[in-house]
């Protein structure tokens, strides 16, 4: 039902957000929060083969992990077992699920991308990794599929590709384990074989150093063209950032797409459905921006 629409919210400061659904194509809101904790939602994915009045919905939060509805969003659950769980250790307190997607073959199958977490203990530093979790069975138990080659140490955006859903792409940002000591690059990561292995696809981008890649988006002209939006890491003088950039080769190599750009620091990126010559874009705090390529299967 198109005039069915959920929208997640939040608030950075206090550390809350809420779940809306409007039943009027976005005309009137309603909360739909029962069960779920104070917390920003940074991400929802929904099983669109579930029936309208038991409708699955998850919900990814900031420090709350993922939760799970079965019933359009009435009543909430959590669902995080295993999840922060890194070579057999559990690391307690990191559950910042930036991103959960459903696999559009399989509704069983989920997969949650987890933001590192710094924590400042007087004048030392200690980090609890993120990294890629993957379900099989709704939910109900995670496991990290990203250690084996390319540990990815901070996952916000995960796409996955329609017709081949062996085929997923994650959006990684550049981090520095304080507890390991040792720099874990950004970037873009593909995998052709559910998780089982990874490649780094950053050709094209310029150096690994400082490279934050926070969305993707697939265009619908082809499962070979992706759109990366790159953005600014905390804290430094200078801003990183590098703008937006095109593969049309299912990301072995990229180009920057920035002409008419006024900045170069953005956070996520999306393909209107319907005309994919247009796309749209948010940065981190100068608004939204919209797009025109004029050979978007190119």
């Amino acid at each position: 039902n198109p005039a069915v629409v959920y929208a997640a919210t939040g608030w950075w400061e206090e550390n809350k957000g809420e779940i809306c659904k409007s039943v009027d194509h976005g005309e009137t809101w309603t909360v739909v929060n029962s069960g779920l904790p104070d917390a920003q939602i940074w991400s929802i994915a929904m099983d669109t083969s579930s029936p309208p009045d038991s409708r699955v919905l998850y919900a990814a939060s900031y420090k709350n992990g993922i939760y799970k509805t079965t019933d359009g969003g009435r009543n909430w659950d959590p669902i995080n077992n295993g999840l922060g769980v890194y070579d057999g250790n559990l690391q307690v307190g990191n559950l910042q699920v930036r991103k959960i997607v459903v696999d559009p073959d399989n509704p069983l199958v989920l997969y949650a991308g987890i933001e590192a977490q710094h924590i400042e203990n007087g004048n030392d530093m200690s980090t609890v990794q993120g990294g890629l979790f993957k379900s099989a069975d709704g939910g109900n138990s995670w496991t990290r599929i990203d250690t084996s080659q390319l540990p990815q140490l901070s996952v916000w955006d995960i796409e996955i590709v329609a017709g081949n859903t062996q085929t997923i792409y994650t959006a990684v940002s550049s981090e520095y384990d304080h507890s390991e000591q040792r720099e874990f690059p950004g970037g873009v990561y593909k995998s052709v074989d559910g998780g089982t292995s990874w490649q780094k696809m950053n050709s094209g981008f310029g150096g690994d150093e400082n490279l934050d890649v926070l969305s993707l988006a697939l265009s619908p002209t082809g499962p070979d063209i992706l759109y990366a939006a790159t953005s600014d890491a905390p804290y430094h003088d200078r801003s990183s950032g590098r703008g937006i950039f095109k593969s049309t080769d299912g990301g072995a190599t990229w180009k920057p797409v920035n002409k008419g750009l006024s900045i170069l620091n953005f956070t996520s990126i999306t393909v209107d459905p319907s005309n994919p010559s247009l796309l749209y874009t948010g940065s981190g705090g100068n608004g939204i921006f919209k797009g025109i390529d004029p050979a978007p299967a190119q």
